[in-house]
């Protein structure tokens, strides 16, 4: 107790005035064999990071006054407590010292800049600059890189100008290569480059400094050529060099460079236990597409940890591989591993891809039990997971109970109210926001006028495009786009036009929501203008595009039109054997427009075959008078192991109705609740009404309707209406038009049906009176 309190008196704070004393040459070295002694424990202690042994030795040189009489001593201290990471104690023992050296100052700084305490290292060498003593190289490395990793662009350019003034780059490669660092952490690329051509010797460090910047700054391209060219100019990369170009080619989707460095990396026998190599292969795999390879390399690792193991689930997770995701996770909690905080935000991501509602809320108690749930990058997660399940109330909930959501919360919570529809929610979001003072970013701007035009709300959606004009009349891409997607929602397809034009620049995104538009419009000719001059101003088509135009086809029974964009899909290497969105928009055109051979061939030639190709090619047989088909076809789809949904359905009942297939079509209804556990929908009842109607079983469609979850469904009521006209029921007819003219008083063809049903039987007043 005794000595911890002499200590505690011997130490004070930092004596900042305190003038300079120069070190006396026989302070700098160790005096005695004792002085010896314990300079090798503290060094030893040091490299253990023992700090208990490092205290006992501090009592022991107090006690013995050491302090005051070696300053070599003194730095040993100041580093066994940086080496520990106690920088309190080292600040202590740094102001107590009565002579301090360029190596005390040292020391301290580069204790601070490696520990990432960037701040405390530029105000320690601002102090040292104060005493009058000059920094070395050494210093001038460490508070480079303090002002490389605070983005400290001036502080740094003023060291460099020291540098430039002492000229210690001449043969000085380490602080060349502090130098080269800071400017690429600063994202200054242009000088960063310049300062590495003026060096005049370079190393394998000063080649990853410029390659890591260009990669961390967007510009992966230049990182390869750059890669390339140390190659060249005969400097052999190391391990540090390879994750870099790893992600590189991760991010331009190069998978064959990335193989060819993953070569190279085994020739050198460089993987071995570099768990952040390892992970680096993984994660380029998983970027490039190649999850095969990705999980090759990952069962090769001979070490993983818990990064490892979280790589390959984002890469399952980022392809839509959420069922591979989740088993990933559960082998990896089986392997011993617990999950992080990023782990578990990829899980739950792939929760929300494959709308695994169950499990998602399984991982958010997970989640719950381990305090986890108040990081912002896992309470966005959860967010992003129950909007894409609908679950938004849950996802409200988690929102809400976030201690401090950032702009991504919202964005999350108002783009998941705006993918199922919520427009109301969405702009309730952007109510609130503006209340607490959030700010809005490209996102959240997009996301709002996105709900503007599902609502319809032109005069607010107006208001942000004057704002937005305020800050410049120059719109960037995203906002753009969203802008003529909102006119375009709001029916104002002039307004959009005019911004699309606007636009400093397009690209394919802007004009897909252009021809959509036009498509959503009906103005169909338009659809094909546009097209014609998205190509002559040098623009690909992708699937997106031809799956639009394919709709304005099929809209308008454009089948020359649609012919030739088959064959532009072909040309363009778009597979649509492969891409089921334009599988499924080719073989519904080709069935609305009476192609129904063609039709079965693109069903056909679908790799990936659900519910939704067969369901219009059983649409397309019944609408051109083929129903006998239509049911067949139905058949073939139990055979092949598709299941049917509602909507496969209410196809075969309207088919059914088509025939006249009553006992048929009952037992189809029947077959829905019963067998496949789907519940009946109103569309289905509808399908039912008609199916008796047009048999002439007027009372049980009546009945149906009676039994319907709601009685005020037009569709049905017409239904039951127009089947009465044939049947020349004016009874029934009466009930049928009151019914439909209560649900809607403009419906002309409920009038038309009546006038004429009466006037065909002449005698219309009097049926009227007596019905």
């Amino acid at each position: 107790m005794e000595l911890a309190i002499k200590r505690s008196l011997a130490l004070s704070r930092f004596p900042g005035k305190r003038p300079w004393v120069s070190v006396a040459s026989d302070d700098i070295f160790p005096r005695s064999d004792e002085d010896v002694a314990i300079v090798a424990r503290l060094r030893a202690f040091a490299e253990q990071k023992n700090l208990s042994g490092g205290l006992e030795v501090h009592d022991e040189v107090i006690r013995k006054g050491l302090l005051r009489k070696n300053i070599y001593i003194g730095n040993s201290l100041i580093n066994l407590y940086v080496k520990c990471g106690d920088f309190t104690r080292a600040k202590q023992v740094f102001d107590t010292l009565p002579r301090r050296d360029i190596v005390s100052w040292n020391t301290l700084v580069t204790g601070y800049t490696q520990n990432w305490h960037g701040q405390e290292a530029l105000n320690c060498f601002e102090a040292m600059q104060a005493t009058g003593l000059s920094p070395d190289s050494v210093t001038l490395a460490s508070v480079l890189k303090a002002c490389g990793n605070l983005g400290e662009l001036e502080k740094g350019k003023d060291v460099h100008s020291f540098i430039s003034a002492k000229r210690l780059l001449k043969e000085d490669v380490v602080l060349g290569n502090a130098l080269v660092d800071m400017y690429a952490k600063c994202g200054e690329l242009d000088m960063a480059q310049k300062v590495f051509d003026e060096l005049p010797c370079w190393d394998v460090l000063t080649w990853n400094a410029l390659i890591g910047g260009y990669c961390q700054h967007g510009q992966a391209r230049s990182a390869l050529g750059c890669y390339f060219d140390m190659k060249q100019k005969g400097y052999c990369p190391d391990s540090v060099t390879f994750t870099i170009i790893l992600n590189a080619c991760g991010i331009l989707g190069q998978a064959e460079n990335g193989k060819e460095v993953h070569a190279e990396i085994v020739q050198r026998k460089l993987l071995g236990s570099n768990i952040i190599l390892g992970s680096a292969l993984v994660t380029m795999y998983a970027n490039v597409g190649d999850l095969i390879h990705a999980q090759q390399v990952f069962d090769e690792l001979p070490v993983r940890n818990v990064i490892s193991w979280t790589t390959l689930i984002s890469g399952y997770c980022d392809h839509g591989y959420g069922e591979k995701a989740l088993m990933c996770f559960e082998q990896m909690k089986h392997a011993g591993f617990s999950p992080d905080v990023v782990t578990f935000s990829c899980v739950v991501t792939a929760c929300g891809v494959i709308k695994a509602l169950d499990k998602g809320k399984e991982l958010h108690s997970e989640i719950a039990r381990k305090g986890l749930v108040c990081a912002a990058v896992v309470g966005n997660a959860l967010i992003d997971m129950y909007a894409k399940c609908n679950a938004v109330a849950f996802a409200w909930e988690v929102f809400d109970n976030l201690e401090s959501p950032d702009v991504v919360s919202w964005n999350t919570l108002i783009s998941g109210y705006c993918q199922y529809e919520h427009g109301m929610k969405a702009l309730s979001c952007c109510k609130r926001m503006t209340c607490e003072a959030m700010a809005y970013n490209a996102i959240t701007t997009s996301c709002i006028l996105r709900a503007c035009g599902m609502m319809g709300a032109l005069d607010f959606g107006t208001q942000i495009h004057a704002r937005l004009f305020v800050k410049g009349p120059q719109i960037d891409v995203v906002l753009g786009n969203a802008l003529v997607d909102m006119y375009s929602k709001c029916g104002q397809i002039i307004k959009a036009h005019e911004v699309f034009d606007s636009l400093a620049s397009r690209d394919v995104v802007s004009w897909n929501i252009m021809l959509s538009g036009y498509y959503e419009n009906e103005l169909t000719e338009e659809v094909f203008h546009c097209l014609r001059r998205m190509k002559s101003e040098g623009f690909c088509p992708d699937d997106s595009t031809f799956s639009c135009v394919l709709k304005a086809c099929n809209s308008i029974g454009a089948i020359g039109k649609g012919r030739e964009m088959h064959s532009e899909i072909v040309k363009s290497g778009l597979s649509s054997r492969e891409n089921t969105m334009l599988g499924n928009d080719l073989l519904n055109m080709y069935a609305k427009c009476g192609m129904l051979g063609k039709a079965q061939q693109v069903l056909d030639e679908l790799c990936m075959q659900d519910d939704i190709p067969w369901n219009s090619l059983i649409s397309g047989f019944c609408e051109h008078g083929y129903s006998d088909q239509g049911l067949q076809c139905y058949e073939r789809m139990m055979q092949v192991g598709v299941c049917p949904t509602a909507a496969t359905f209410a196809c075969i009942l309207r088919t059914c109705a088509g025939i006249g297939a009553t006992t048929k079509g009952q037992m189809y209804f029947e077959t829905i609740n019963l067998r496949y556990g789907l519940l009946l929908n109103l569309e289905h009842y509808t399908c039912m009404v008609d199916l008796f109607a047009r048999a002439g079983y007027l009372n049980e469609a009546l009945r149906v309707i009676e039994k319907m979850p709601s009685h005020d469904y037009l569709p049905a009521w017409c239904a039951l209406l127009s089947a009465c006209w044939k049947c020349e029921n004016p009874k029934m007819a009466k009930l049928a038009f009151e019914n439909v003219v209560r649900l809607d008083r403009r419906a002309a063809v409920a009038y038309a049906f009546m006038i004429d049903l009466f006037v065909s039987q002449k005698r219309m007043g009097e049926t009227w009176i007596s019905a």
